[in-house]
């Protein structure tokens, strides 16, 4: 998309927002979150989160949940995270009553163990549901609960058969040249979920995604550079790497930046000395 086109992009979807379309708010919400077509603004984007999920957009309401809980855009507030992350569930969306369970799961007291449970089966049911309709990321999720045992009873083969089927649908996918499918293929092949481990592989598939300007797979592809992981260790393709992913908010690129500008600085020091 040229600059001009993502200037209009952009200026329809904000006046689209501005006139209150949930839908409109919650992509533009996302624009800014990911730093697609717009400079990344954390701040913004959860200003037009929060604006679709009160008028009860369901992906908005997780995705404001998820910001409460990690503090990206505003300062971290579990108990928000929460208000929100059940609103979506209470809806029916299952990675919602997925990540509901998880926060509750953390608490000791027997009320809150309780509440895991059932949303962690709440969710395992809508995954099901979505799975039998040939969901490739609700084919994946549901092996993760079979795998792990949460609101299913625990069972590795089943997983593994879950995994296996999500892994093909997202190599179909990712062969098309979608980002979001290779960046699942290339995380397939880096745990070893559903295809025979291979760092290689991954590093392949995260390649592909991040010069499509995929973030997690420029974060993850930095960081296989800067640990040498499934290719030669390069710190200078991986701070390239982390650069891109840091520019649109990723915090582990932040970090890892951080981390390695202080490493130079120190080893400059020593020369000096």
């Amino acid at each position: 998309m040229s600059c001009e086109c993502k200037y209009q992009y952009i200026n329809l979807l904000t006046e689209k927002a501005q006139n209150g379309d949930v839908n409109a708010q919650y992509e533009l919400g996302r624009c800014y979150y990911y730093g697609n077509n717009i400079i990344c603004d954390r701040t913004e984007a959860v200003k037009w989160y929060r604006r679709a999920a009160e008028k009860g957009h369901v992906k908005a309401q997780y995705d404001l949940a998820e910001c409460y809980l990690q503090g990206e855009g505003i300062a971290d507030n579990e108990f928000e995270a929460i208000k929100w992350y059940h609103r979506a569930a209470i809806q029916g969306y299952a990675n919602a009553q997925f990540s509901l369970a998880y926060v509750y799961e953390h608490y000791e007291e027997k009320e809150y163990m309780e509440k895991a449970k059932f949303w962690y089966h709440k969710a395992a049911e809508g995954y099901q549901r979505e799975a039998e309709k040939g969901n490739i990321d609700a084919q994946y999720n549901l092996g993760d609960c079979f795998f792990r045992g949460k609101g299913v009873p625990e069972d590795k083969h089943e997983a593994l058969k879950l995994y296996s089927k999500a892994a093909k649908g997202y190599r179909r996918l990712a062969e098309k040249g979608n980002s979001d499918a290779q960046y699942k293929l290339a995380t397939c092949y880096f745990s070893g979920k559903g295809v025979n481990m291979n760092k290689k592989e991954a590093v392949k598939w995260y390649r592909k995604a991040a010069e499509q300007g995929h973030v997690e797979s420029q974060a993850y592809l930095g960081w296989s550079y800067d640990d040498g992981m499934g290719i030669e260790q390069d710190k200078q393709k991986a701070l390239m790497w982390y650069r891109k992913a840091a520019k649109h908010g990723d915090y582990m690129s932040q970090v890892a930046l951080q981390r390695l500008y202080a490493k130079e600085k120190k080893q400059s020091n020593i020369i000096r000395e």
